[in-house]
């Protein structure tokens, strides 16, 4: 649960009620507990006010955050992914993006060609 992505209708309750909370609970050191607790919380209250997409977002996350650089995910059923600009190796070189085999080189080829498989 977490900020990173988010679809609402206008008005939506569950956005205004976190945006409350940011202005009398707002922790000025501290991003997890007002990206992703905060909301959190708000949503163990009532969960049918929210539809959980769980694995499709935020997969690879921190903790697999190798999966972008080593090897490659399965991120075809992604609505979206998170890839940090601490992930190293990250691709040096158009080159490297056109041919590596790792997630991170499979998305930047979707983004630039339509088609992640490498080019020889």
């Amino acid at each position: 649960m977490g900020n990173g992505f988010i679809v609402s209708q206008r008005g939506n309750n569950f956005i205004k009620e976190w945006y409350q909370l940011y202005k009398s609970e707002y922790k000025q050191n501290s991003w997890g507990y007002n990206s992703m607790e905060v909301p959190m919380k708000l949503y163990q209250n009532d969960t049918s006010r929210l539809l959980e997409i769980g694995n499709r977002i935020y997969r690879p996350n921190w903790h697999e955050r190798v999966l972008l650089t080593n090897g490659t995910y399965d991120w075809s059923k992604n609505y979206a992914m998170l890839i940090w600009r601490s992930a190293k190796p990250h691709p040096e070189s158009t080159e490297e993006i056109n041919s590596a085999n790792t997630t991170i080189c499979e998305v930047l080829r979707y983004i630039l060609y339509g088609n992640p498989a490498p080019i020889s």
